[in-house]
């Protein structure tokens, strides 16, 4: 068990801008009250990676050092969050993904060069999005 004021748990608290990205994806999605808990690591690479537990609403990022790989990330695991268990990578994962990405205007050209690596879906909830 960690206790809020340990040195551990500290280590595992996200930075203050994740709650504002959360609060507004809560407000956008209205799921005010639906449970999530992020813990957030401090990786040494340059990108982040992170894993979703859907049923329990727990998103554990282990953060890069680039900054908007980390926006990224968060806005991925939380489109897994959104999502309902069963999901994955599947294309309303991928069209979920794309909403929050053009909601908080991030590059959408840079997004699409790395989902498109990893799922060929990515880039097909991507061109129906762009189409609407």
């Amino acid at each position: 068990m960690i206790r809020a004021n340990s040195n551990h748990a500290r280590r595992l608290a996200p930075p203050p801008w994740v709650a504002e990205v959360v609060a507004d994806v809560r407000a956008f999605y209205n799921v005010p009250s639906k449970r999530l808990l992020i813990l957030w690591r401090k990786g040494s690479e340059r990108l982040s990676s992170g894993h979703t537990k859907v049923r329990s609403g727990e998103i554990v990022i282990t953060a890069g050092y680039d900054e908007f790989d980390q926006g990224e990330i968060l806005l991925h695991e939380l489109a897994h969050w959104l999502c309902r268990p069963g999901i994955a990578h599947k294309v309303a994962f991928w069209c979920v993904y794309w909403r929050l990405v053009r909601h908080f205007r991030l590059d959408e050209r840079v997004c699409l060069e790395q989902t498109a690596k990893y799922s060929k879906k990515a880039e097909i909830a991507y061109r129906r999005g762009a189409q609407s």
